[in-house]
């Protein structure tokens, strides 16, 4: 019962955050994806090694070799999109929606430019949904009511 009464970010809660919880943080955000890429642009030469393809086809199948760490680049622009997301305060929703809006529009414009998919339907689709993530949060950022901004 003691726990339940712990007050948030006051000296027990926050050591507890700082502690566990930001190293935690940091790990899954950064250190992972990163970790991630790095290895798969290492290992770029072995992708067509029957043994590298028994334990990591799944990261990359579909890619092309030169962009196989494209869904590494999908993870973080998810992990952008929350932080942005849940970090912003509510009542900042306007530039919560211009900050979304403007990482998707840059993550559409690389994944336009690099065309990481062997097949060319995988790029239309992922171009299509990025177009739709911008479209919707244009209409909602159109669509605020003046008192909400």
């Amino acid at each position: 019962m003691r726990d339940m009464l712990t007050k948030c970010w006051e000296t027990k809660h926050l050591i507890w955050t700082l502690v566990f919880g930001l190293p935690g943080l940091i790990l899954v955000l950064f250190v992972f994806p990163f970790s991630g890429i790095a290895f798969l642009v290492c290992k770029r030469k072995k992708a067509e090694d029957p043994k590298f393809m028994q334990y990591f086809i799944l990261l990359y199948q579909g890619y092309k070799v030169n962009i196989i760490y494209w869904e590494f680049i999908n993870i973080i622009r998810k992990i952008i999109l929350v932080v942005i997301l849940s970090v912003i305060p509510y009542n900042l929703i306007y530039y919560k929606g211009m900050l979304a809006f403007l990482s998707v529009l840059i993550f559409w414009r690389f994944q336009k430019w690099l065309q990481p998919y062997k097949k060319s339907q995988f790029n239309q689709l992922e171009e299509r949904e990025m177009i739709c993530s911008i479209l919707t949060i244009y209409c909602i950022l159109i669509f605020l009511s003046p008192d909400e901004l």
